[in-house]
């Protein structure tokens, strides 16, 4: 199956994330068949995708003004006292947080190697996700943060990216 067929196969409404313990893939032509034994983590959807900015207001205003996108959630961040968004799409479908940049932090958005981003998926039971991961032996950053009424998880693919689970008191919606 070609790259752009396969991409129409995705339902981003229920995407599941299959985590193997063991697997071997075998290739057949242009096609790639998987045979696995999977321990499937149950997750909702694509959460939101975060970028770090250096000054999150002036982010937010550009995302607003020249894409059309709207703020659906401002708050200030409790220890540095800069502003976080959320931000929704003009379709109502998906959202861009804008986070602060660390403070000391050098990292230029242009330099794709080192831009600070992060894709989240929402989880219904934060507990269960982990359980999950942990038995995947997907090494997690830290135990589950609350935040609110929030319960966030950082943790990376077999690359490196970084990913996150979010179990939300309220959907941002």
């Amino acid at each position: 199956m070609g790259f752009a067929r396969g991409w129409r196969y995705l339902n981003l409404k229920r995407l599941e994330l299959s985590l193997s313990q063991s697997w071997r893939a075998s290739l057949s032509g242009s096609e790639e068949h998987f045979e696995k034994e999977s321990l499937m983590i149950k997750i909702g959807s694509l959460e939101h995708v975060a970028v770090a900015y250096r000054d999150t207001d002036a982010a937010a205003q550009w995302y607003c003004d020249v894409l059309g996108f709207e703020v659906a959630v401002k708050f200030v961040h409790p220890t540095i006292g800069a502003h976080i968004f959320f931000l929704k799409d003009p379709a109502g479908t998906g959202f861009i947080e804008i986070i602060p940049m660390p403070a000391g932090d050098t990292a230029q958005l242009g330099d794709i190697s080192t831009a600070h981003v992060h894709l989240a998926f929402d989880v219904e039971d934060m507990d269960e996700a982990v359980a999950g991961l942990a038995a995947a032996g997907v090494e997690m950053e830290g135990e589950p943060a609350t935040m609110g009424e929030n319960k966030l998880l950082f943790f990376r693919d077999p690359e490196g990216a970084p990913l996150q689970f979010v179990q939300r008191g309220r959907p941002l919606k």
